[in-house]
């Protein structure tokens, strides 16, 4: 969203209108391996922007080192509850 405060959805969102006055957003769904959506990895900021395209590959590449880094502690939690 490269300047909130003229998207008809956002516009008189009160993070928009009001402190901390987000005019940029950027995001990218964080999902689980069976496909199940966790979340969002966000980006914002107080000015209006445009992500370059390198940009938004490299907000998608922390997105999936983010998950990565849930699904193996997940796992350690799993295996070492086995364990006991």
């Amino acid at each position: 969203m490269p300047d909130t405060s003229k998207d008809v959805r956002f516009k008189n969102n009160p993070l928009v209108t009001g402190a901390p006055k987000i005019r940029f957003y950027a995001g990218v769904p964080l999902i689980a391996l069976g496909g199940q959506p966790l979340g969002t990895l966000c980006v914002l900021d107080r000015k209006p922007r445009q992500l370059r395209a390198e940009q938004k590959r490299a907000l998608q590449i922390l997105a999936r080192h983010v998950m990565s880094q849930l699904e193996m502690r997940r796992r350690i939690r799993e295996l070492s509850g086995a364990k006991k």
